[in-house]
Order: structure tokens, then C-alpha cells, then sequence
């Protein structure tokens, strides 16, 4: 099994992707401790990613909307 990738190399759908699976993991209780702490670990760190990826997405279209708006009596 390769290495995965480091999660700031990850697109949002790439980590989404990877959380939703260590969810599915953790939810069938097929892990013994120590592998289920430290696939909550990595969930935390992937949801973090996604957060980052979605704020990132969130600035870009304010600056999107305050050059380009809508109405074109908006200032």
C-alpha cells in the first residue's frame, strides 16, 4: 500500500474522501485502540483540511463578489 499523500497536498475532495472512509472504519468498531486513536488522529487532521479548503474557498468568493457584483448599482 503506498504512502499517503500529506494532507495539505490534499484537494477537499481528496480528504473528504479519506475521512468519510476512517468514519466507516471507526463506526464498524474493527480496530482495537491504539488503531482507532490514531485514525481519529488523522480524521481531526482531514477535517481540518477541509475546513482550511472551504474557508479558502469561502474568502475567494467575497473577493469575487466585491470586484465582480451581481447588481451594477452594488459598490
Amino acid at each position: 500500500m503506498s504512502t499517503p499523500p500529506p494532507d495539505d497536498a490534499l484537494s477537499f475532495e481528496q480528504a473528504m474522501d479519506r475521512l468519510e472512509a476512517i468514519v466507516q472504519k471507526l463506526d464498524n468498531d474493527s480496530q482495537g485502540l491504539a488503531d482507532a486513536m490514531k485514525s481519529y488522529e488523522e480524521g481531526m487532521h482531514l477535517a481540518k483540511t477541509c475546513l482550511e479548503h472551504l474557508e479558502s474557498a469561502e474568502q475567494r468568493i467575497e473577493e469575487l463578489r466585491l470586484i465582480l457584483p451581481l447588481d451594477p448599482n452594488e459598490t
